[in-house]
């Protein structure tokens, strides 16, 4: 399991590996991987060695992709990317090289995502349609690298006739990530 951690005990989170055998235990490996306080005894992945803050990402394994090097492939956003969400693969899913030309996609907090069909579908909460809205919206990617310019609305809850609104901070009613899609086949 990826996941955030706010290591900074402030808004810096970087991406944390824990494993288990049964998913109710979680053991958090010692990675040594990225330097935290003076140590690399942490269970933080090699992601721009833990130097940017995350504020959510997606991964997917993919162990039939020809390349081993994209076995594991990461989206994620940062503020290094002016809040776009970005691409990073791994052969081992704990030492991650970014796409060179980050970032693929555009401002998305992202809450899940899943393949079908030969398809990356990716959702979360913003989309191309006006400034960091918070309307479920998904993303499509057949490479996950090009990614679909415009986002699918898949729930938007301003009220009235207007379909879209200006971005006005956390006033109404909104999607706040947790609504995302799964694929049960």
């Amino acid at each position: 399991m990826w996941y955030l951690q706010d290591h900074d005990q402030g808004w810096f989170s970087r991406v944390c590996l824990a494993t288990s055998q049964d998913g109710r235990t979680w053991h958090k490996p010692d990675l040594g991987l990225v330097e935290y306080k003076g140590s690399r005894r942490n269970n933080l992945v090699d992601l721009h060695q833990g130097n940017v803050h995350v504020q959510s990402c997606v991964v997917f394994h993919d162990p039939d992709d020809p390349d081993p090097t994209r076995r594991f492939k990461m989206v994620y956003q940062t503020r290094i990317y002016n809040w776009r969400f970005a691409a990073a693969f791994s052969a081992d899913g704990i030492s991650w090289k970014p796409h060179p030309n980050n970032p693929v996609g555009y401002w998305l907090e992202m809450a899940g995502g899943m393949r079908f069909n030969d398809c990356y579908f990716l959702t979360g909460q913003g989309g191309n349609h006006a400034r960091r809205l918070r309307n479920l919206v998904t993303y499509t990617s057949y490479n996950f690298e090009d990614w679909s310019s415009a986002s699918v609305l898949g729930m938007q809850r301003s009220g009235g006739d207007r379909l879209f609104h200006e971005w006005q901070g956390t006033a109404g009613k909104q999607i706040h990530l947790g609504a995302a899609l799964w694929n049960r086949s």
